[in-house]
């Protein structure tokens, strides 16, 4: 499944002391790629938030030409994006993701960087002030010097 985490758990991956209740993945939009995620979703026993039908198998058709579907699933609410504002490409946010090791499981997560310009893409004040927050741990990272043998 190509997708990379973005949203408030990568904040928190980052080191933002925000917490979130859901997890955000922006994901390749591509044929195979669906297939991909619409089976993850329904081992994960997911539905439609909001629906009121139990959770039946998601097709790869379901999610054909949407932005953005959130799920709820056995582990927790999912938003899964194919776009989000700010995005230039899928390619350049996946290029620059960093590989970080959550539950067990190495994961792609959204650059520091693009993460802070996505939360500025979306014109919320509450993402102004976490970009600012996010921009103050760039700089701590910058001025922290680099870890090695002693």
């Amino acid at each position: 499944m190509d997708c990379i985490v973005i949203g408030g758990v990568a904040c928190a991956a980052h080191g933002s002391i925000r917490t979130t209740q859901d997890l955000a993945v922006l994901c390749r939009n591509d044929a195979a790629n669906l297939v991909h995620i619409a089976a993850a979703l329904s081992r994960l026993q997911a539905k439609v938030k909001g629906s009121r039908q139990p959770p039946q198998p998601i097709t790869p058709a379901l999610l054909e030409g949407v932005r953005l579907m959130t799920f709820e699933t056995a582990a927790g609410e999912i938003d899964v994006f194919f776009y989000v504002q700010g995005m230039t490409a899928y390619d350049d946010l996946a290029f620059r993701a960093v590989a970080m090791e959550m539950h067990g499981r190495t994961v792609r997560v959204v650059s520091l960087r693009d993460l802070i310009g996505l939360k500025r893409a979306t014109g919320r004040p509450i993402d102004a002030v976490i970009a600012d927050e996010l921009e103050q741990l760039e700089e701590l990272e910058r001025l922290e010097p680099p870890s090695g043998p002693d």
